[in-house]
């Protein structure tokens, strides 16, 4: 196989590795479409990685802003925390046309380059599109979007990332995202903004969740009736907008 392949191979698993997620069974994903519709990823209940659920983000939606959230799977869940994430994770999305454009330059216009008669004005044309792109992603986001996440020698690490490691930048926005800490319980948060099919899917996976902890329990585990408890209050939730 001749490096051009192997290059192409190592870009793809790179951003595919930058798109999965690992879960615990009291996490789940949110992601805002460009709608505004939130969407939640669960991950693959039958493939577990140190504990974990492994969820892969779609690939093709790499300027879906997304976030994590746990909820308590032994007590109610209060109402007070912050919602004004759901506000704010969104204006990540303006950095998509960098990002959408570094996709297109890194998986389209390099591999014309490389694998066609287009040659090697195609293949440095594509590189440069590439890092400006993502430079200008980084640019934009620290400037339009108040980026806080990570600040000073953090926002640099992440700068060295992108660039050292162009598919990394390529998933820039949902990378971003993924830093940001919620304090909102996904319960709370999936009723406020999922739509009723997945707000019911979601309520269905997380009772699933319940039984399969109640299900590893002995009888006698004090643990029980809180669960218990937990399950009751998710089966007669009432879906509050």
């Amino acid at each position: 196989m001749s490096y051009e392949y192997e290059l192409l191979a190592l870009a793809i698993f790179l951003y595919l590795y930058d798109a999965m997620v690992l879960l615990y069974a009291n996490e789940a994903i949110l992601s805002c479409d460009s709608h505004h519709v939130w969407h939640a990823s669960t991950g693959w209940n039958g493939f577990i990685v140190a504990g974990r659920r492994v969820c892969l983000l779609n690939p093709l939606t790499m300027y879906r802003p997304c976030v994590r959230l746990c909820w308590n799977l032994y007590a109610p869940e209060r109402a007070d925390a912050d919602q004004s994430w759901s506000e704010d994770v969104p204006k990540l999305r303006s950095a998509a046309p960098f990002t959408v454009t570094a996709a297109v330059a890194l998986f389209l216009l390099l591999p014309l380059g490389l694998f066609t008669r287009l040659g090697a004005h195609l293949v440095l044309g594509s590189v440069a599109l590439l890092y400006g792109s993502i430079l200008l992603a980084l640019l934009f986001l620290r400037w339009r979007c108040s980026f806080r996440a990570r600040t000073g020698l953090g926002f640099a690490g992440l700068i060295f990332e992108c660039l050292a490691c162009p598919p990394f930048g390529v998933n820039l926005i949902r990378r971003v995202a993924l830093t940001i800490q919620v304090k909102e319980p996904l319960l709370l948060a999936a009723a406020r903004l999922l739509p009723a099919c997945e707000w019911d899917a979601l309520r269905a996976h997380c009772v699933a969740t319940l039984e399969q902890e109640l299900w590893r329990l002995e009888e006698s585990s004090p643990r029980r009736k809180a669960i218990e408890e937990q399950r009751a209050r998710l089966d007669a939730w009432i879906r509050q907008r």
